[in-house]
């Protein structure tokens, strides 16, 4: 699948000088592991990996945090060398070793396609600093959701996932979750994608602004009224297993995109489209199409007139984003 690197990124270049002597010693063996077990002689950048005069926080990729002068790992970001392609990373990864970087916050692991990485690594759950965790584009192979997520949790972008079975409750009650993306590679209805229903706590997050569930296995009542958060911008669940009715209203004062494209919805409730407000209407993104006829011939004149009805062809290695429609 091909995207552009989150514009979030949760860390900027360095101009710290950190000294090698500070190290923590765990956490430096650690890293030596991974870059051996994942073959960095190979690499297309291994800038200071290995070497003995470095410091780990000047290694390619590492971010650190220093506590009582001992230096922290408090960054992994293992990505397409320059944003572009893959960094040549190979072997599989050894998640076991992601137990000893205690101030981990940012665990970025993307667009390494010969690389083996579970889809969501259990070792995750236990990392009480983690806010920032992005995995895709990789070698991934199945796996479940963990026990838990750390409460740290903010922005949580897992795409092309694996992840078998449904989406645990314990994920709305994250109380810092602002940001989800869990794509799947349900393409027409095959391949793997979350099964079960989406969490209606998930919808009503606190401090949730973007929710994308697109090309899973998932279903949703949409019947009668969905109260979703008030902070919630972006609702993507496309490429779903949604049908039945569109329900009389959508109680979501901020919401800015909606995208319910290549569902199975049957019909829109007439009193649906007076439940968003005129900005969505004047200014948001909205994409209907792909769902059964009869759900079109039913829809109001404002989702007729500012929707986009198309349906894009799924396709597990692109998305084709939900747009304002232009008249």
């Amino acid at each position: 699948m091909v995207f552009s690197i989150t514009f979030l990124l949760p860390f900027a270049v360095q101009s710290v000088y950190y000294n090698r002597s500070s190290d923590n010693v765990a956490e430096r063996n650690a890293l030596q592991r991974i870059a051996t077990t994942t073959n960095y002689n190979h690499w297309l950048n291994n800038t200071n990996w290995f070497d003995d005069n470095a410091s780990f926080c000047d290694w390619f990729n590492i971010r650190c945090t220093t506590v009582n002068d001992t230096n922290h790992v408090s960054s992994l970001f293992f990505t397409g060398y320059q944003f572009k392609v893959n960094n040549n990373m190979t072997g599989t990864f050894p998640e076991a070793e992601l137990v000893h970087f205690p101030y981990l916050s940012t665990l970025a692991v993307t667009l390494e396609t010969h690389l083996n990485i579970t889809s969501l690594p259990s070792e995750v759950s236990n990392m009480e600093n983690l806010f920032y965790l992005e995995i895709h584009n990789n070698n991934s192979t199945s796996s479940t959701f963990p026990a838990s997520l750390p409460q740290s949790l903010r922005y949580f972008y897992v795409r092309n996932n694996k992840i078998t079975g449904g989406i645990p409750k314990y994920l709305g009650d994250l109380p810092k979750l602002s940001n989800v993306e869990l794509f799947g590679e349900n393409c027409g209805g095959e391949g793997a994608g979350l099964t079960g229903e989406i969490p209606l706590n998930l919808l009503r997050a606190t401090s949730i602004v973007e929710l994308s569930l697109e090309m899973n296995n998932m279903s949703a009542d949409l019947s009668s009224t969905v109260v979703v958060s008030p902070t919630l911008q972006t609702l993507r669940l496309s490429y779903n297993n949604i049908n039945g009715s569109l329900g009389t209203s959508i109680n979501a004062s901020a919401l800015q995109e909606l995208d319910l494209r290549n569902n199975s919805l049957s019909k829109m409730d007439p009193s649906f489209c007076d439940s968003l407000p005129d900005k969505f209407w004047q200014q948001g993104a909205c994409c209907l199409g792909g769902n059964q006829a009869s759900f079109k011939a039913s829809a109001c004149a404002k989702a007729l007139k500012y929707c986009d009805w198309n349906s894009s062809a799924p396709n597990v290695n692109y998305m084709i984003r939900c747009k304002r429609k232009i008249e």
